[in-house]
């Protein structure tokens, strides 16, 4: 917003395709948690619904404390082992100053401890994963993708209807978020978007 820095505006009707030549409304690609290709990505997610489409456009929440606690004793402790490599996406709008200060390849542990609950989550965006440390790239994504495949269900998700004027908050921390693209985008969905910046992931 040309006022107001902090607010992104996400509007449907402009967003660009990707290398691919596919368009693909934001935040709609996978579950994930904001801005993992920063040092310390955002703890809060901020969205104001301004404007909608006449159907769909939801948004959904998984979590990923319930998600990890409910896993096999065996299989947490090996997830506890592991971290990620973050990159910045390839797109074409993201400007080379966002490169150039968000694309250092910041390392995050897979499982999250939040700093104010102590529990731990399942901390990871599928579309910013360079790699999982000591694996390959594609071997990682397929790795991700299993597991979130495994414990993203109905019992742990939440899915947002929203109406024009709604204000969520989602702890980036504990949670990971997906837009749903079951609209058309000419239609135009425009959400404002405000992130707080958090502590680096431990």
């Amino acid at each position: 917003m040309q006022d107001h820095l902090e607010i992104a505006i996400l509007d449907s009707r402009k967003m660009p395709p990707d290398k691919q030549g596919c368009i693909i409304p934001f935040g709609a690609r996978d579950w994930h948690t904001d801005h993992t290709n920063h040092e310390r990505p955002p703890k809060y997610t901020a969205l104001y619904a301004v404007k909608l489409p006449p159907e769909g456009g939801d948004t959904s929440f998984a979590n990923m404390h319930t998600a990890y606690t409910e896993l096999p004793a065996e299989e947490r402790t090996s997830l506890d082992k592991l971290e990620t490599v973050n990159k910045i996406e390839d797109f074409a709008y993201i400007s080379e100053e966002a490169r150039a200060k968000f694309g250092t390849l910041p390392r995050h542990p897979l499982i999250h401890t939040h700093p104010e609950t102590g529990k731990k989550a399942i901390y990871v965006h599928p579309g910013k994963l360079e790699r999982i440390v000591g694996r390959g790239p594609d071997e990682s994504r397929e790795f991700v993708g299993a597991l979130l495949n495994c414990v993203i269900g109905e019992a742990n998700t939440y899915r947002h209807k929203w109406r024009a004027g709604d204000l969520l908050f989602c702890d980036n921390r504990a949670v990971l978020h997906r837009a749903h693209r079951d609209y058309d985008m000419a239609e135009g969905r425009v959400m404002h978007r405000i992130i707080v910046q958090g502590d680096r992931p431990v």
